[in-house]
């Protein structure tokens, strides 16, 4: 691993509170050939076709674990033109010199590969009003994905890929599972995600189980980094990749992984239908919108149930990109009831500033932060 970091020019900082990340340009074109034809490539290309992106710069993010790692490798081998790639590393910086070791990482791998690489490094203090280790887990990838989104939007990028593989998504299934969920958290970590009008969030990794990307790596004698986090069981995730499911294999149904993942797709595919009914009547009902504002007309759901009401506020909080992880499912149908005449309120309050008033038959709903 190289011990010196590797930084071009400084730019300003894409994070709120952070130090000024960096991008890094390729410094020698010596050792970037990539000569793996492997079958991982393969499928990579099977389940995201190069003729869908290769005209436009894609962020790939990259920690420098395993997944992150071979997506890296498996798209700078489909696309020609390096230049339209942009590897993405946040560095939180909660793990000492271990934070650094997989910045430091991910940076050779970018310069051995010519792809430029934008470093996002995180303020400690972001964390400090997290305590336990899940509100650091959550806090942590909030930092994260505005990173990732304020980046892609500074370079111009049309996609942003991540690494999350049929694994991520089964632990995802079931952890929704314990918690509590309705049909979109049975879905797990959808494979398309609209996060910004001009930016996509692509998991192209989503079929692929973690041992297909371990004997990819192995193929190209990538040792990429391992963050020792990932067997601490304070973490929620941890417990049920470590513990839950080796158990319920062992104890219940040795094809339980098989059989999350299929009750993955058929509620994606149910979701996504619901998903365009609830879309396509949002669009009648709006009369205003802004982008901390938005009125609604009731009488567009005095007919429908309560699940397609509050999948229609699902769908409006998403396109106006008020924040989604603080909302609970009473949160929810108190905006189905609001949208109600015969409902027993006519305002209330929501996570992240968002207020609801009802005046007769119509709904105005305001950010007011």
């Amino acid at each position: 691993m190289d011990k010196e970091p590797y930084h071009g020019e400084r730019c300003k900082s894409l994070v709120t509170g952070s130090s000024a990340p960096k991008l890094g340009y390729p410094m020698s074109a010596d050792d970037s050939s990539e000569t793996v034809n492997h079958h991982f490539a393969e499928r990579l290309k099977a389940d995201w076709p190069p003729a869908n992106w290769n005209n436009s710069n894609v962020i790939i993010a990259v920690s420098g674990g395993p997944d992150s790692t071979a997506l890296l490798h498996g798209i700078s081998q489909l696309q020609p033109h390096r230049e339209r790639l942009f590897a993405a590393h946040f560095n939180h910086q909660l793990r000492g010199e271990a934070s650094l070791a997989d910045q430091y990482f991910v940076e050779a791998c970018c310069r051995k590969l010519q792809i430029q690489c934008v470093v996002g490094l995180a303020d400690p203090s972001e964390f400090e009003q997290h305590r336990s280790g899940e509100g650091i887990e959550s806090a942590a990838r909030q930092l994260r994905y505005r990173f990732l989104t304020t980046t892609a939007k500074k370079l111009g990028a049309r996609f942003i890929t991540t690494g999350h593989t049929a694994d991520d998504r089964i632990e995802t299934v079931l952890h929704h599972i314990l918690r509590g969920t309705g049909l979109a958290g049975l879905a797990g970590i959808p494979r398309v995600r609209v996060i910004h009008e001009a930016v996509t969030l692509i998991r192209p990794l989503l079929s692929m189980q973690r041992s297909d990307i371990l004997e990819y790596l192995s193929d190209l004698g990538e040792e990429p980094q391992f963050d020792e986090a990932n067997l601490e069981t304070c973490f929620t995730r941890n417990r049920i990749r470590l513990n839950l499911l080796p158990q319920l294999e062992r104890e219940f149904n040795p094809e339980v992984r098989s059989a999350l993942l299929r009750l993955a797709q058929i509620a994606e595919e149910a979701q996504s239908t619901l998903h365009q009914i609830a879309a396509d009547l949002l669009d009648a009902a709006t009369e205003k919108i802004a982008s901390n504002e938005t009125t609604l007309n009731t009488a567009y759901f005095e007919s429908i149930s309560d699940h397609l009401r509050r999948e229609c506020f699902v769908c409006l909080w998403q396109r106006q990109g008020w924040p989604l992880q603080s909302m609970q499912f009473r949160h929810w149908q108190q905006l189905a009831d609001l949208s109600s005449s015969s409902g027993s309120t006519s305002f209330c309050q929501f996570p992240g500033g968002i207020s609801g008033q009802r005046i007769e038959n119509l709904l105005r709903l305001t950010a007011t932060r």
